[in-house]
């Protein structure tokens, strides 16, 4: 197993390591659902990269083939396969691609790391945003529940001095 994958929403993890045998599958693979540009491992193009940068379907199509052998070992179809990509592990996905993609093509190997370490870094940044909300929410969720509670309080103190005046 190389050290690029990603573990999928059912805890299985995929090898998405490249070497030529699995490029050639890649240029065999049929990918004309999702663009009419040819996708190849074995002679990119500067087109070709640029699909898989802007292109989620086409890194999935691409990490599928990369993945098959693999999946057909466990009895698992594309359509299980692809059904298992929930947001966390389209994240990985994407990373590992790239890592891979950095080690298989080593002349790109500095802008592919970089591209790979770039979604690393959108994604850790997400998360602190996401505790920032999560944190800000609580504190507001908080803050109203005491309000709601002083709010009771007042209104049964009310009730009581109403209740207690001859």
């Amino acid at each position: 197993m190389s050290a690029f994958g990603f573990t999928d929403s059912e805890g299985h993890k995929w090898d998405l390591g490249i070497n030529y045998r699995v490029a050639k599958r890649v240029d065999e693979a049929d990918f004309s659902v999702l663009t009419p540009e040819i996708i190849s491992m074995t002679s990119p193009s500067g087109k070709c990269l640029m699909l898989w940068m802007e292109n989620t379907g086409i890194v999935i199509g691409t990490c599928w083939v990369i993945c098959q052998e693999q999946a057909e070992k466990l009895d698992i179809t594309q359509e299980e396969w692809e059904s298992r990509l929930n947001g966390e592990a389209l994240l990985e996905l994407q990373e590992g691609f790239w890592l891979a993609c950095a080690d298989f093509f080593p002349k790109s190997r500095t802008v592919l790391k970089a591209y790979a370490e770039s979604l690393a870094a959108n994604r850790a940044d997400q998360e602190r945003m996401m505790g920032e909300v999560a944190t800000k929410l609580t504190e507001a969720r908080d803050r109203m529940v005491a309000e709601a509670e002083a709010m009771l309080s007042e209104t049964t103190e009310q009730q009581e001095t109403v209740g207690t005046t001859p």
